[in-house]
């Protein structure tokens, strides 16, 4: 029996930063653009390298499986060097690998992470045998040996793959999590209707929620909230979806969650951050996880803060990841970081 089963990427990461590279910010009529910026056609000297095995549905299942859950991860990859990696990271951190999938149509996926001076990142991603996972690759009838499904943003055809997941977790009375992304915000909330019903737990940032909800979060210079009004309505749009949960965050502000009758709002817990590449991962599976061993809102926030806060002191999206005593021994080393709950 598995505690949860994530679904996603895998990906081999190269972490790439240079001291040679600009952040330029250009001004317009539609608003602000930051650019990560190299002079061109000249060979620029890499400081910092790091090369890592990610992707969601790696990058989750780490956690969970380092927070003590029994975890198992379907991802679909190729058959070369990368894969072995792959497969080879997956064993080290104590995930089945019952639902791993392979084609010869496809090299495992890869990316390329630029690192700014900053700590934030551009990600230049090749999908490769990810965006061939499909239906028919599901081993449903293993699938039933889970409690949660956990979805990480899927580069396949989005419909095709979580409709008949979500489905089946109502059938067979399974909970699933799914930090909304990708492929899911070109579509509407009524075309995602027959996805989000089944969903106990949604989670994605603000970008992501203005995207899918049509309402712009507008920041006044006069704060009478912790919550501005304009995520409240998010967060009430986005729960008469779903049934539980919807968590939206908003980076160094911190992440709010509401369950249609409070208002949940957790600030970020204060750490030097490196990279933010698996803050978000971090984030979503940390607080799944806390629900998972039946913590309250308030607790899951907090779990997932502390967690994903350590996440961006390293680069790689595992490699922060913290034990489930770490994280309560930090909480009891700083009585003064709690979520809370906000009008």
């Amino acid at each position: 029996m598995y505690d949860v089963v994530t679904f996603g990427s895998a990906t081999v990461d190269i972490f790439v930063e240079s001291d040679k590279a600009h952040v330029v910010n250009i001004r317009g009529i539609e608003g602000e653009l930051d650019l990560y910026c190299l002079r061109y056609g000249e060979k620029v000297e890499i400081d910092h390298s790091s090369f890592e095995i990610g992707g969601g549905a790696l990058n989750t299942a780490s956690c969970f499986s380092k927070l003590g859950l029994n975890a198992a991860a379907a991802v679909k990859i190729g058959q070369g060097v990368n894969s072995k990696s792959v497969i080879k990271r997956l064993k080290e951190n104590k995930i089945a690998t019952d639902f791993v999938m392979r084609t010869d149509e496809e090299r495992t996926g890869f990316s390329i992470i630029l690192t700014s001076f900053e700590g934030d990142r551009t990600v230049l991603a090749h999908r490769g045998a990810n965006i061939t996972l499909k239906p028919d690759d599901i081993d449903f009838d293993k699938l039933k040996e889970t409690k949660w499904i956990y979805c990480a943003p899927l580069n396949s055809k989005y419909g095709s793959i979580l409709q008949p997941i979500t489905d089946f977790a109502a059938k067979n009375k399974i909970k699933i999590a799914h930090n909304l992304g990708g492929r899911a915000l070109d579509k509407s909330l009524d075309e995602l209707k027959p996805i989000l019903k089944n969903l106990n737990i949604l989670s994605l940032n603000t970008q992501e929620a203005t995207r899918i909800t049509g309402i712009e979060q507008k920041y006044s210079q006069e704060k009478k909230s912790i919550i501005n009004d304009d995520v409240k309505e998010m967060l009430k749009k986005l729960k008469k979806y779903i049934k539980d949960i919807v968590i939206i965050t908003d980076g160094k502000k911190g992440a709010y969650a509401y369950d249609g009758k409070k208002f949940y709002y957790a600030p970020i817990f204060p750490t030097k951050r490196i990279s933010s590449l698996g803050a978000g991962d971090a984030f979503a599976s940390t607080f799944c996880a806390a629900c998972i061993m039946g913590k309250d809102i308030l607790c899951a926030l907090e779990y997932a803060s502390i967690n994903s806060g350590y996440v961006v002191t390293k680069y790689g999206a595992q490699e922060g990841l913290l034990k489930l005593k770490d994280i309560e021994k930090i909480k009891k080393e700083h009585p003064e970081y709690c979520a809370k709950v906000v009008d």
